[in-house]
């Protein structure tokens, strides 16, 4: 991966966390513009069409599982489009790697208001 397709979603997901942290919202701009600036970030570091559907694949399945888990009331809707477009830059190589994260975090999150 490139400093590029490192440093956006990094960004993102800052911005994310702190208006979650004060606002309890995502914003949708946010998210759509991650989703976005995924196109010409990539087409600008010469990726080709086989990479790019590969991470279009990752971003799409796990906005998908995303959506479940707000239907199911356990994720919020801007944390499940957040996850669809972070999965969009990030691709299956870094997506299990992503996901174990998330689970720590929250799981460290979830302890932390418990005690």
């Amino acid at each position: 991966m490139s400093f590029l397709t490192l440093l956006i979603p990094a960004l993102a997901s800052i911005i994310a966390g702190g208006t979650d942290l004060v606002r309890f919202r995502i914003p949708n701009w946010l998210t759509l513009g991650l989703a976005l600036l995924f196109f010409p970030a990539v087409w600008a570091i010469g990726w080709e069409a086989g990479q790019i559907i590969e991470h279009l694949k990752a971003g799409g399945l796990m906005f998908v599982l995303g959506f479940f888990l707000f239907l199911a009331r356990v994720w919020g809707g801007g944390d499940a489009k957040l996850f669809g477009a972070l999965s969009l830059w990030l691709g299956w190589p870094w997506l299990m790697s992503f996901v174990l994260a998330m689970a720590l975090a929250g799981g460290a999150l979830a302890l932390l208001l418990l005690g």
